[in-house]
């Protein structure tokens, strides 16, 4: 025969549900991201010199490495990459609906030259044999 269950009265189970075993349970156990704090507006010099140094950032350029470095809203550097496309110091690399990738010009104009001085380079270190 199977054993007779003990019921529970009201009491029990209320209180059972009221006690606490540790404490309250936490739910998070990560670390909270800190609030960034990027500059939303900008003064003349600050905008003249980022317009000046952002071509020099390297390869590929991007809103968001651009709100990284300098620690601007992603309104203002997409305003600032947009001006630098029309001064002509950065190029379109890849345009998407929400994100753009853009390709300094400067880099491109250098390694064209650097490839077609080397062949003149050469040209002129041959001199003529004299007889």
């Amino acid at each position: 025969m199977p054993k007779a269950v003990e019921k529970k009265s009201k009491e029990s189970i209320a209180k059972a549900a009221t006690s606490k075993k540790g404490g309250a349970k936490k739910w998070t156990k990560g670390k909270v991201k800190d609030k960034v704090d990027n500059a939303v507006f900008l003064d003349r010099a600050t905008y003249d010199r980022l317009i000046t140094s952002i071509p020099k950032l390297g390869k590929h350029l991007s809103v968001s490495g651009i709100v990284e470095k300098y620690k601007v809203v992603g309104s203002i550097a997409r305003q600032l990459l947009r001006k630098c496309q029309e001064n002509g110091s950065i190029a379109n690399a890849e345009q998407h609906s929400r994100q753009a990738l853009y390709t300094p010009v400067a880099q491109v104009v250098e390694k064209a030259a650097a490839e077609t001085a080397k062949p003149e380079a050469a040209k002129k270190e041959k001199a003529p044999k004299k007889k």
